[in-house]
């Protein structure tokens, strides 16, 4: 196999509204190392997040936790995508194909856009998606802390939540 052939393989995995989503076969590679991270942190010692340690958990709550957060953590990259794809669409553009890569994504457009604007709102589309989806993940986070279910957290919004804690938050939720 030329090496050229070898960066090319991709499984398709769904056609979301007409579309086709292809993985990158390399993709699968580091979903399993970040579920195994993330899996083992919170197996060995538990995890940060903000300011708020997550206490340790068993060895298979740690790891569907893992993949859950990881899934997540991809979801929100094929959102993103998606968006782009959709307002492209929209903007009257044939769209080939959604591409996941290991470490990102491609929203693969037939043709350019047709106008300055248009070009403006493809490009928008999928950081506006990013946006709303931090948000839904910051709300479910604050909101498993609340409930007593620390553990959750990470699966809910580790990755959209950096800064500390609100100051008001009760200080029996981080225990």
């Amino acid at each position: 196999m030329p090496i050229a052939d070898f960066y090319r393989r991709r499984i398709t995995v769904a056609r979301v509204y007409g579309i086709p989503v292809r993985i990158d076969y390399r993709w699968f590679v580091v979903f399993a190392m970040s579920a195994w991270l993330i899996a083992t942190n919170l197996g060995h010692g538990g995890m940060w997040v903000g300011q708020v340690q997550l206490p340790p958990v068993d060895s298979a709550t740690a790891w569907i936790l893992g993949m859950i957060t990881t899934l997540g953590l991809f979801m929100s990259v094929f959102g993103h995508e998606l968006s782009h794809a959709l307002m492209g669409r929209a903007e009257g553009i044939e769209i080939e194909e959604i591409l996941l890569h290991p470490f990102g994504g491609l929203a693969r457009l037939r043709n350019e856009p047709h106008s300055p604007g248009a070009e403006f709102r493809i490009a928008v589309a999928g950081p506006a998606a990013s946006f709303l989806f931090a948000v839904f993940s910051y709300v479910a986070m604050l909101l498993a802390m609340m409930g007593r279910y620390p553990v959750a957290a990470p699966s809910c919004g580790e990755r959209a939540v950096t800064s500390p804690m609100p100051p008001a938050w009760p200080e029996s939720a981080a225990s």
